[in-house]
Parts: C-alpha cells; sequence; structure tokens
C-alpha cells in the first residue's frame, strides 16, 4: 500500500515537471490559483467538473485516474463541507430524482456483479456512484438565482475557450473537410458540437439579462456567433440538426413573447446558412442529410446498424441485459459478417441503456427522466417571468441533450446528471401566478 500511495505521489509530481521550467512554473500557478478558488467557492470547483468534458485535452493524467477530475472533486466536496454556507445547510433528505438514480445504480450492480464492478476498462459502479454525486451536488450548490447565474457563467467560459481553439485548429473555410474537424478541446467533433450548442443556448438567457449593460451584452452577442461559427467547423450533422431544433423552440417562444431577440437567432441562423453554402460541404447539405437518413447512407447507415444489433441484444437478454458497459463486447456477435466494426457504444442512449440494462433498467432511466422532466415543468408554471425564463433555459438545454442521446452515448455525460438533479424548492423570488395563465403556459412559452 505504502508503495503504491509512493508511486501516485511520483506520479502527481510528474504532472507538474513534465516539461520544460517555464510550463512547470506556469501550471504550478495556474493550480494555485486553481485551489485557492475552489477552496473559498466551492461551486467554481462544482463547475469545472461538469466542464471537464468539454475541456478534456487541457486536463493532466494521474496514475488510477482518467484525469485530475477526481481530485478537483474531492477538493470540492471538502471546502463545501468547511464552507459555512453549505455546511449549516446540507439538505440530506432525497428527492425523487436521486432516489430514482440509486435505483438504478443499485439495478446496475445486481443485475451484472462482475461487469459493473470489475469492468473491462473501469469500475461502472463507481462511475455511476460518482455520477450521482453530481446529481446531489447540483441540488446542494444551486440554490439560488446568483448560484445559477454563476454556474452558467462558469460553463460558458470553459466552452468559449474551447470553441476559441477549435476555429484555431480550422484557420479558414478552405481548410474544412470531413477529414480535418475542428474539436476543440473535447477530443471528439461531435460531443464539441453539443456543448458548442449548450453555451449559445445559455448566452441566450445571459443576453436577455444584460441588456442594460451594454459591455457585457456585446461580449455575449460576439461570444454567441463565434459558438455558431465554431459549431459549424466541426462539421456535425447531428449538432447541426440540433442548432435548428433549438432555432425552432426559440423562435417559437421569442415569437409567443414579442421578444426582440429574434433578431439576434435570425442573426445566428443566417450565419449558418451562409457557411454552408459558402463552404459547400456536401455531408452538410440538407439534401444531403435527408438522404442519408432516409437511405442509411455513411456513417447513418452504419449507426443504423449498431441499433439493430442494439436491440437483438436487448431481445436476446430481455430482462437484466448484457451488463453495463458490454455492448462492444457482445456486439461482434451481431454485426454482419464481413464488416468492420469502428465503435464500442450504440451511438443511442437508450438502445443501449435497453441492451445493456434490460426492460427493468430502462424503465428505471425512462423514469428518471420523466420524474426530472416534470420537476422543471412545475417550477416554470410556478414562477414569475424572470425566474421562468432561467428555469426554461435549463429546461430547453435537457431536452436537446436528450434529443441528441437519439444518435449519441451519454448515460455517462455529466452534463446530463447535473441538468437531472438541479432543484429549485429553495428558490426565494417566486410568485405565484393566476390560473389562466397557467392553462397558457407551455414547456417552452412560460407567459
Amino acid at each position: 500500500m505504502l508503495k503504491i500511495c509512493r508511486k501516485y505521489f511520483y506520479d502527481l509530481i510528474d504532472v507538474f515537471t513534465q516539461s520544460n521550467m517555464t510550463y512547470s512554473i506556469t501550471t504550478i500557478i495556474i493550480g494555485l490559483i486553481l485551489f485557492l478558488l475552489i477552496i473559498r467557492y466551492p461551486v467554481f470547483g462544482f463547475g469545472l467538473i461538469i466542464n471537464s468534458t468539454m475541456l478534456a485535452d487541457l486536463l493532466p493524467k494521474i496514475s488510477f485516474f482518467s484525469s485530475i477530475i477526481p481530485l478537483v472533486g474531492i477538493l470540492t466536496i471538502f471546502s463545501y463541507l468547511i464552507n459555512n454556507r453549505y455546511r449549516n445547510s446540507i439538505r440530506w433528505n432525497l428527492e425523487a430524482v436521486e432516489i430514482l438514480g440509486l435505483i438504478f445504480i443499485f439495478w446496475i450492480i445486481i443485475s451484472n456483479p462482475a461487469s459493473s464492478i470489475m469492468g473491462t476498462t473501469r469500475s461502472w459502479a463507481i462511475t455511476f456512484i460518482q455520477l450521482w454525486l453530481l446529481l446531489w451536488m447540483a441540488r446542494q450548490f444551486i440554490r439560488t438565482k446568483a448560484d445559477h447565474q454563476a454556474m452558467m457563467i462558469i460553463l460558458t467560459l470553459g466552452i468559449v475557450i474551447s470553441a476559441v481553439t477549435a476555429i484555431q485548429q480550422i484557420g479558414s473555410l478552405s481548410a474544412l473537410g470531413m477529414e480535418n474537424r475542428a474539436e476543440g478541446l473535447s477530443g471528439g467533433a461531435n460531443t464539441a458540437a453539443r456543448y458548442f450548442l449548450y453555451g449559445i443556448i445559455i448566452l441566450f438567457y445571459l443576453q436577455g439579462e444584460n441588456r442594460k449593460k451594454s459591455f457585457l451584452w456585446l461580449v455575449q452577442i460576439i461570444s454567441i456567433i463565434l459558438l455558431t461559427v465554431a459549431l459549424f467547423f466541426t462539421e456535425s450533422r447531428s449538432g447541426l440538426v440540433l442548432f435548428l431544433v433549438f432555432v425552432f423552440f426559440q423562435v417559437m417562444h421569442m415569437v409567443s413573447k414579442k421578444q426582440n431577440s429574434i433578431i439576434l437567432i435570425i442573426l445566428v441562423l443566417g450565419i449558418t446558412l451562409l457557411l454552408v453554402e459558402q463552404t459547400n460541404i456536401e455531408t452538410l447539405q440538407f439534401g444531403n442529410v435527408v438522404s442519408s437518413v432516409v437511405k442509411g447512407s455513411d456513417t447513418v447507415g452504419y449507426r443504423y446498424r449498431l441499433w439493430d444489433a442494439g436491440i437483438k441484444m436487448a431481445l436476446d437478454h430481455p430482462f437484466i441485459g448484457v451488463g453495463i458497459g458490454k455492448f462492444g463486447d457482445y456486439l461482434p456477435y451481431y454485426w454482419p459478417i464481413g464488416k468492420t466494426i469502428l465503435a464500442n457504444t450504440a451511438h443511442n442512449t437508450y438502445i443501449e441503456v435497453l441492451a445493456e440494462t434490460g426492460i427493468i433498467g430502462f424503465v428505471i432511466f425512462i423514469l428518471l427522466l420523466f420524474v426530472s422532466i416534470l420537476k422543471y415543468l412545475k417550477i416554470i408554471k410556478k414562477s414569475n417571468m424572470a425566474n421562468a425564463e432561467m428555469f426554461r433555459t435549463w429546461l430547453l438545454l435537457l431536452v436537446i441533450l436528450l434529443i441528441g442521446s437519439l444518435t449519441k452515448a451519454d448515460l455517462i455525460d455529466k452534463f446530463l446528471w447535473f441538468l437531472l438533479g438541479l432543484d429549485f424548492s429553495t428558490m426565494k423570488a417566486i410568485s405565484p401566478i393566476s390560473n389562466q395563465s397557467l392553462q397558457k403556459t407551455s414547456i417552452f412559452n412560460t407567459k
């Protein structure tokens, strides 16, 4: 045990000494700043954990951990417990979402103990316990409107930093091509596209809150445009489709409220359409996107084969599934002979949950999503207009993420579990509205 601890300590030292002296000193200074920020403001550490997917390439690797984020998590929990604001008001009661999350984890473990506890690539039980802690911490950390907006700003900063990197990776429109896609700091083009869209959604809300602060408002507008360009540079068809879904929801909401911000949504949509036209990238042309979906060509057809394999897997193991994280292990038995396997996931969260955890795990997971969405709808109906806009933004993020999960494996996405865990029962600035207004209220129309 002593040898293991010593090795871990030396590996930690290597993180700060693996390059030249300037790099080491800079890393140490940044590390100290982050340490002090997290100790003073635990919510900052929590935001860094949520943002870790978007900034994956910046995070140093440490033995026994996937990155430095688990250490950030430990420091965040420690600072949370010693911070008077949180320590004296921990809410130990469990909400329905938290209970369902625990039931889901319990099912994963008892249905397939071997795969969940000692998986091939990781201990899935530990991974899901960490995700549940994120869900629980979301309710503990985010309590006031200021907390919500602070978290939005922290998330947006990380996303914008990655977007700047993404644009630099491509450099110019002429350099675009499916072999040269922007990934930002996330390590994947499709993941980057989703987070750039999340940033756009958050900034649409924040710029509406800061119209009277000219400089801040202008910075946020420029950031929206930057994220729009970065999203296009990822050349992600699913990202572009989700962007259009967001535009639809946003336009419907703005028209119903008669907001002037509709000009902004027209601007970002116009920029996207102009980029599609100017670059003439075939895979992003509307006709080609529809054709690939209908005919199942290129990577879309590959996803169809993955989904078909997942459904057959679920039919063969209907009750307990093949085991969490085992989709890739069982895939060769359901794959067409002679076809190359290029993925270890179903590229569909729902099919993967069904195949790996069976119908019981699938039902628990869907209940978890349903209860969380219902929680958002209830608080939107009870809130005054200002708060309803903020809650609607979080709900829109969750809806976009869940739609995107049709083509991506998001079960262990930190942002998903964070959104599921957000709780609004402690918000003080909530005022009731009339029954007549309640009848006019919908998910994306809060007036």
